[in-house]
């Protein structure tokens, strides 16, 4: 009992220590991949006919929601990734974030197609793990923070919760016969990918003219491997980081198959990736860069998330003349200009009340 307790201590407060400024760097790709790829969601029209949501908040309903609340869950969800870009409020931001991509994708796979959840987890083990102690305006307003005590469990968590997620579609692929040597799964779903819903990859034609059985049968092994014991690598960080990089492969593999982008959980295994160690020169450089910025630079920084979710929001809806797009967007848009122009005005105020006071710790 004495070195399971141990086993465990050392998985969930040692294991998965990491440095400030990668979870910095890391939040930062987060937010962007969200903002860029992930929003606005849900705001295509479907015939009430195919409302038929999973076990999930939309089962609680008979119909789909009206345009103006999703244009209204999508906002609320852009406010708070712009806010965790910049690193404002992150606790706070990330909780807003988890929760409107909860509703978000609850609606928008309301049709019972559910295509990936993994990031409204990140964003939510993440939010208190101290992710905004760098590179971020809680540092700058506070100074720098200490490092969360729940970094490392928090961490460890999500790495099992993926861990399931993925042991899900293994166990499904186990029960399925995937392993069998006279089944060939990958060949068969490939077949209604290629032929029945016309996703014809040039190395899917390659694959069906010139693959040997047992070469089905190597994708199919493989997957089916490292679906189902993700979890069991979750226990060191090394191993873990293995599986990440298996699965970065994997997910290409399918996308030239299938031509099923699964970006969402390449992002979800960023988190376990030690990026400031990547480049320590280019971590450095940034660092000095930031350093050097004007304040009117920072400003401008600062505003350009909301500006851009204001213009994207605007182009990516299906009916961007819609009135109720047109005024949310500009919402987007004034609280952005709003914020550059309240933060330049405290930092004025914060350079003017050090030079009269004769602060020399002015920046």
């Amino acid at each position: 009992m004495q070195t399971l307790r141990r086993f465990l201590d050392r998985w969930l407060f040692e294991e998965y220590q990491t440095d400030s400024k990668s979870l910095g760097l890391f939040r930062i790709l987060f937010a962007s991949y969200v903002l860029l790829a992930e929003l606005p969601r849900g705001l295509w029209s479907l015939p009430q006919a195919a409302f038929s949501p999973p076990v999930s908040i939309p089962a609680l309903f008979t119909h789909y929601p009206p345009h103006w609340l999703m244009l209204t869950f999508n906002i609320g969800t852009m406010l708070c990734g712009c806010c965790l870009l910049l690193g404002l409020f992150t606790a706070t931001s990330s909780f807003g974030m988890a929760l409107g991509m909860m509703l978000v994708n609850s609606f928008s796979f309301a049709d019972g197609k559910i295509d990936e959840g993994l990031l409204m987890w990140v964003a939510l083990f993440m939010a208190r793990s101290g992710w905004g102690a760098a590179y971020s305006l809680d540092a700058r307003r506070r100074g720098a923070p200490a490092a969360s005590p729940h970094q490392a469990w928090l961490m460890a968590v999500l790495a099992m919760a993926i861990g399931f997620a993925l042991f899900t579609a293994g166990s499904a692929k186990l029960r399925g016969g995937w392993l069998r040597p006279d089944s060939l799964g990958t060949r068969y779903h490939l077949f209604w990918d290629y032929y029945v819903f016309g996703r014809q990859m040039p190395l899917a034609g390659w694959a069906f003219r010139n693959l040997p059985h047992w070469g089905w049968k190597l994708a199919d092994w493989p997957t089916v491997f490292w679906e189902s014991s993700f979890f069991l690598c979750t226990f060191r960080r090394s191993w873990c980081r293995v599986a990440c990089a298996f699965g970065a492969f994997f997910h290409f593999g399918v996308w030239l198959l299938f031509d099923i982008e699964i970006s969402s959980n390449l992002i979800a295994y960023g988190a376990f990736v030690a990026w400031a160690q990547l480049w320590p020169s280019a971590t450095a450089a940034l660092d000095r860069r930031l350093q050097t910025l004007s304040e009117a630079a920072r400003a401008a920084l600062c505003a350009l998330p909301f500006v851009f979710s204001a213009c994207w929001l605007f182009a990516a809806s299906p009916d961007f003349r819609d009135s109720v797009t047109l005024g949310l967007s500009k919402v987007l848009l004034v609280v952005g200009v709003v914020f550059a122009l309240v933060y330049l005005r405290l930092r004025w105020k914060q350079l003017f009340s050090a030079a009269l006071l004769g602060n020399p710790n002015r920046g």
